[in-house]
């Protein structure tokens, strides 16, 4: 399972990289004999991407993981009794 969460995760980033590097019209060519700069909006749209976009993205992750997260020692005490009761069941 470890292996295809890492293919898939792979593929989707290679996926986002090549929409933003359509989206903000950044083509390399490969043949010129001149390097193109890119334009200010499109350093933007990069830096945007890069940066912000994951640092929403991981603050409301953070927020999330914050309000879900349900295991503290009252509820471990709990899980372990209840695993520990069905252990002497069997």
């Amino acid at each position: 399972m470890q292996t295809f969460v890492v293919k898939l995760a792979s593929g989707i980033s290679g996926f986002m990289s090549s929409m933003v590097l359509a989206i903000f019209s950044i083509n390399p060519d490969k043949e010129a004999k001149v390097v193109k700069a890119i334009s200010d909006s499109q350093r933007f749209g990069l830096r945007f991407t890069m940066t912000l976009i994951p640092i929403a993205v991981l603050a409301v992750g953070a927020i999330v993981f914050k309000k879900r997260y349900i295991l503290f020692d009252t509820k471990m005490d709990e899980i372990t009794e209840e695993i520990e009761g069905r252990r002497a069941v069997s």
